[in-house]
C-alpha cells in the first residue's frame, strides 16, 4: 500500500520535501479516489470526461444491431440511466455534460452509430415523460441529477449526530441559519454547489419546502422566525414587519413568545401571529423531518425524480396498459403506432424518404399510414373480424389505433378479462405489422387465418383463455392439462419410435404445421465437452423429429476440428439437410461448475432459438452423457415452456436478472437457478408438477451422480414406465438395446416415426423418404408412460 502527500496551495517542491522523511510518494490536486475525482472542479465538462467515455463504451455497433427496440430501451433503463448514479450523487452536473449524456441515450434507442444516422421516429422529450403522463418513464438525466443532490439535504436533517453531519454545521454555522441556507455565501466546492440545489429545483417548479418539511414538536430545535413551522412559509416571510422589529432574530421556537422589540409592533400584525400560533399543539417528542411526498416519510430518489420530470401542463393522452406478460418489443411497437410514429410510408414520406408510390401494397386502394396498415385496410378488417369473435364481442370498427386501445382498455367489467382481452388486442396489431413486413420485405404472404393461428400460439402473448365469458379459469385449467399430456405424448413418440402409417413412398417437402389445432414441438439445447462429438450425434439421430428444432453446442474444450466433424456428421442425414432444423454454435461459451456460465450458456442458446429457432413450445437441455430426461426438482438437466424461457431471457421484471447475480458464486447453479426463477414468478408458480420421469440408478451411500447403466439394468428401466434415462457411457451395449428394442433406429440413422416412409431394410434408411411430418403415432411403450403422466396430473 503506497501512501501519499498532497500539497494544498504549495509547490511540489514544498510537498516533496514534507513527504521525503515520511516515505511517502509526493502528490498533487486533483486525484480520484474510489472513482470519484477529488479536487477537481467538477464544473467544468473536461472533469466529466470519464463518465462520457464509459457511455460511448455501452454502445457498441453490435448492440445496435442485435437488440430489438425493446432489448434498446432496457439498455438504456437499466444501465445507461445508471452509469452516471456515483457521480450524480455529490456533483451537480453542468448542462452541457447532461446535453452530451441525454444525446448518446437518444442516438443509443434509434441504433444509430457515426456511419449510420437513422430517423429519430419520437421526440426525446416524450421517452422521458413518465409513463402515466403518455411517455415511456425513461426519466430525464436532470432529474436524475437533482434528486440525488436534494438527498443529501433529507441526509443532513435526518443524521444530524453523525460526524460528517457535525463537521457540515460547524463549519457553515447551520444551526444558527434559516433552513434553507445550508452554507457559507462565501464558501465554494461540492457543499456550495450541494447546499445551491434548491435554486435549481425551484426553476422546475419543485422547491424544496414540497419534498421535505420539519413536524414540529417541543420545538428546542427549530428557529422561531426562520424555520418553516406554521404554514408553507416562514413567519420571516409572512411577518416581515415583525421580523424587522425583532431584536433576537434566531431565537427558538421554544422560546418564541418571549419577544424583545425594538419598538411597539402593529397590533393587528401581533394579533393575526397570535392566531396562527394558537393553532399550534406542542408535544414532547422531538422535531423531526419528514418527506411529504411519501406515505412513510422517507426520502425516495424515484419519486422525487418523476416529480421533476412531471409534465407542467400534461397533453392528453391514450394510456398504453404495460402488462408484464406482452414482450416490451410490443409495448413500444403499440405505443409508438398510437402516435402514429411506425416506418409507415406516408410517414416515411414526410421524414424525406422516397417512393414510387405511398399506396397501400396489400389492397392497392389508399395510401400506407399507420392506421390504414393496423386497421382500415380490407386484410386487417378480416383479422379484426375474427378479433372480435374470439373475444364474444358485437364487431366494431375504428379509424384510429388510438380509438381502438382507448376502447379496449375500457373494458374493465372484469379486470381479468379486461387483462386477456387487451393482450390478445396487442398481439393482434403487432402480427399484422409483422405480416406487413413479411409481405414487403421477405416476400411472404401470411393470410389473415394464419395470422390469427400466430396470434393463438406463440409472439409471447398470455393467451390464458379462449373465451370471455363465465368459467374462463376452469376453461385454462383444461387447456393447460390437455396441452401438457399432449406435448409429453409427442416428445415420448419423438424417442421411443413411431409405427409406419403414410402409404406414400416418394419424398417430398412436407410442411410443418403449428398453432393450437396441430401438435406441439420442441427445441432441444444439447452441449458436451470437448470429446463429445459422437455422442452428440448419436443422441441427436435418437430424439430427431422434423418438427423440432436442435441448437448442439460442444464447449470450448473442444477443437475447430471437432465441430467442423459434428457438423459434417449432421449434413450427411437427407431428412436433416431437407428441414434444415440443427444448427451448431459455432463460438461456443466457456462453462464451469461454479458460477452462472452454465445458466449464461443455456440462456444464450434460448435466445439463439427463440430469434432463429421459428416457432416451438418447449425447451429442452440435455448432456453428451444422456438419453432425454424430464425435468425435476433440484436437477440440472430442464425441459421449460416457450412463455417461461422468454421470461427468462427478456426478464419484463427483474427477478430472472437478480437471481443470476445472486447465483453467480455458487457450485453448480444450474440445479437451483430455473426452480427458483418459477417457483418466485407470481406468473409461473404451481405450474410444475415434482416427479422424477427419468429412470437412474445410485450407489449406496448415494453419490453426486448416478451410476452408469448397463445390460443389468436394462429390464428394470423398461418396467419403470419411466420416459427417459441417464447416464450412459459411450457406445455402451446398453443402447444398443435400446436402439434395436425400443427405438428400432439403426447406427448412424434417426429414429423412424410415423413421418417416415421407406422401406424398412438393413440396406435403406426408412426416413430418406417421408410423408405428412405431423402425423403421430406413439409407440407400444407410449400408453404405459401415458396412464402414468395422467396420474401424476391428477
Amino acid at each position: 500500500m503506497v501512501s501519499k502527500v498532497f500539497g494544498v496551495g504549495v509547490s511540489m517542491r514544498e510537498t516533496s520535501r514534507m513527504a521525503a522523511p515520511l516515505g511517502c510518494e509526493p502528490a498533487t490536486l486533483p486525484f480520484t479516489y474510489l472513482g470519484v475525482p477529488v479536487g477537481a472542479n467538477m464544473n467544468l465538462k473536461k472533469n466529466w470526461q470519464p463518465i462520457i467515455d464509459r457511455f460511448n463504451g455501452k454502445l457498441s455497433s453490435w448492440k445496435a444491431k442485435s437488440l430489438s427496440f425493446g432489448g434498446r430501451l432496457t439498455l438504456i433503463k437499466s444501465v445507461l440511466g445508471n452509469l452516471p448514479t456515483y457521480f450524480f450523487s455529490l456533483f451537480v452536473a453542468p448542462m452541457g455534460v447532461i446535453s452530451t449524456l441525454e444525446r448518446i441515450r437518444r442516438k443509443s434507442l434509434w441504433g444509430e452509430t457515426e456511419n449510420n444516422k437513422k430517423i429519430n421516429w419520437v421526440t426525446w422529450e416524450k421517452f422521458i415523460k413518465h409513463k402515466e403522463a403518455g411517455g415511456l418513464g425513461l426519466g430525464s438525466l436532470k432529474a436524475l441529477n437533482l434528486s440525488l443532490i436534494a438527498k443529501w439535504w433529507w441526509r443532513l436533517r435526518l443524521n444530524q449526530g453523525t460526524l460528517w453531519s457535525q463537521v457540515i454545521q460547524g463549519i457553515h454555522k447551520i444551526k444558527s441559519k434559516e433552513e434553507s441556507c445550508l452554507a457559507n455565501r462565501s464558501s465554494t466546492g461540492v457543499w456550495k454547489n450541494i447546499a445551491s440545489i434548491d435554486t435549481e429545483l425551484r426553476k422546475v417548479d419543485v422547491p424544496m419546502e414540497v419534498i421535505m418539511k420539519k413536524k414540529v414538536n417541543k420545538g428546542d430545535k427549530t428557529l422561531f422566525w426562520l424555520d418553516r413551522w406554521i404554514g408553507n412559509e416562514t413567519l420571516k416571510v409572512a411577518f416581515p414587519n415583525l421580523y424587522a422589529l425583532e431584536k433576537k432574530k434566531k431565537i427558538v421556537k421554544a422560546t418564541g413568545l418571549e419577544w424583545n422589540w425594538k419598538t411597539t409592533p402593529n397590533i393587528n400584525d401581533l394579533t393575526v401571529i397570535c392566531s396562527s400560533l394558537g393553532q399550534f399543539r406542542p408535544t414532547t417528542d422531538e422535531d423531526k423531518w419528514r418527506c411529504v411526498l411519501t406515505g412513510d416519510g422517507r426520502y425516495h430518489v424515484d419519486i422525487v425524480r418523476h416529480l421533476i420530470d412531471w409534465p407542467k401542463n400534461p397533453e392528453p393522452h391514450v394510456k398504453v396498459e404495460w402488462i408484464k406478460e406482452v414482450p416490451i418489443k410490443v409495448l413500444c411497437f403499440i405505443w409508438r403506432a398510437i402516435l402514429g410514429r411506425i416506418p409507415a410510408a406516408t410517414e416515411l414520406s414526410k421524414r424525406g424518404v422516397m417512393f414510387e408510390s405511398v399506396q397501400c401494397g396489400q389492397c392497392m386502394e389508399e395510401d400506407e399510414s399507420p392506421d390504414h396498415i393496423l386497421l382500415t385496410c380490407p386484410y386487417a378488417k378480416s383479422i379484426w373480424e375474427w378479433f372480435w369473435r374470439w373475444c364474444n364481442m358485437p364487431p366494431f370498427q375504428f379509424n384510429t389505433i388510438a380509438d381502438l386501445i382507448g376502447y379496449v382498455s375500457q373494458q374493465r367489467s372484469h379486470r381479468k378479462n379486461m387483462k386477456v382481452m387487451i393482450n390478445i388486442c396487442y398481439g393482434t396489431l403487432w402480427e399484422i405489422w409483422k405480416a406487413r413486413n413479411g409481405r414487403l420485405f421477405k416476400r411472404l404472404p401470411t393470410t389473415p387465418p394464419k395470422v390469427a393461428d400466430n396470434i393463438q400460439s406463440h409472439n409471447g402473448i398470455r393467451i390464458k383463455v379462449i373465451s370471455m365469458g363465465l368459467g374462463a379459469e376452469k376453461k385454462w385449467l383444461f387447456t393447460l392439462f390437455t396441452a401438457a399430456i399432449i406435448s409429453l405424448l409427442l416428445f415420448i413418440s419423438s424417442i421411443f419410435g413411431f409405427s409406419a402409417s403414410y402409404a406414400s413412398h416418394k419424398s417430398f417437402s412436407s410442411t410443418v404445421h403449428r398453432g393450437t389445432s396441430h401438435p406441439p414441438s420442441f427445441s432441444y439445447y444439447i452441449s458436451g465437452t470437448g470429446g463429445d462429438a459422437d455422442r452428440i450425434f448419436r443422441l441427436l439421430l435418437a430424439v430427431y423429429h422434423p418438427r423440432n428444432r436442435y441448437l448442439l453446442h460442444i464447449g470450448t474444450e473442444g477443437s475447430v476440428d471437432e465441430r467442423k466433424r459434428l457438423a459434417e456428421l449432421v449434413k450427411s442425414v437427407p431428412v436433416i439437410r431437407a428441414f434444415d432444423n440443427v444448427h451448431l454454435i459455432q463460438n461456443p461459451d466457456p462453462t464451469t461448475e461454479m458460477g452462472a456460465s452454465n445458466i449464461a450458456a443455456i440462456l444464450h442458446a434460448a435466445a439463439i432459438l427463440l430469434k432463429n429457432g421459428g416457432d416451438w413450445d418447449w425447451f429442452i437441455t440435455l448432456s453428451a452423457s444422456d438419453y432425454p430426461l424430464l425435468t425435476q426438482d433440484g436437477s440440472p438437466w430442464v425441459i421449460l415452456s416457450r412463455s417461461f424461457l422468454e421470461y427468462c431471457v427478456f426478464a419484463w421484471d427483474n427477478l430472472p436478472r437478480t437471481l443470476l447475480m445472486y447465483v453467480n458464486n455458487i457450485v453448480l447453479a444450474q440445479e437451483v437457478y430455473f426452480h427458483t426463477v418459477i417457483c418466485n414468478s407470481p406468473e409461473f408458480k404451481n405450474t410444475t408438477i415434482n416427479n422424477d420421469l427419468r429412470f437412474m440408478a445410485w450407489d449406496k451411500p448415494r453419490k453426486m451422480e448416478p451410476m452408469f447403466l448397463k445390460n443389468s439394468n436394462y429390464k428394470n428401466m423398461v418396467e419403470s414406465g419411466a420416459a427417459f434415462a441417464r447416464r450412459f457411457d459411450e457406445n455402451d451395449a446398453v443402447l444398443d438395446m435400446i436402439d434395436s428394442n425400443i427405438l428400432t433406429r439403426k447406427s448412424g440413422r434417426v429414429a423412424p416415426g410415423s413421418w417416415c416412409t421407406g422401406h424398412r431394410n438393413w440396406f435403406m434408411d426408412p426416413c430418406s423418404h417421408w410423408g405428412d411430418v405431423n402425423v403421430l403415432k406413439p409407440s407400444h411403450e407410449g400408453p404405459s408412460i401415458n396412464l402414468h403422466i395422467d396420474g401424476l396430473i391428477h
